[in-house]
């Protein structure tokens, strides 16, 4: 189950997002393929949301993402 969105500044702030495979199973396994998916999918979410990627790291039963919200978007108000 997931937690409930944290406080962000409304001047825009640094935000972890950690994700989690579905019983912590190995469904992550590096290959191209998942690499190419996933720079498609964080750009994506860049470009939708108006956040920036700083650092992500992918292993394989889980992901975590530091992320940068600007001033114009709050992570509070996604949902």
């Amino acid at each position: 189950m997931s937690r409930k969105l944290r406080y962000v500044p409304e001047g825009g702030g640094l935000v972890e997002v950690t994700c989690r495979t579905l019983h912590s199973r190995f469904l992550l396994r590096p290959r191209p393929e998942l690499n190419d998916l996933v720079v498609g999918v964080l750009g994506r979410a860049q470009r939708r949301y108006q956040v920036r990627c700083c650092a992500c790291i992918f292993l394989m039963s889980q992901s975590k993402c530091l992320a940068l919200s600007t001033p114009l978007f709050s992570v509070n108000s996604v949902g």
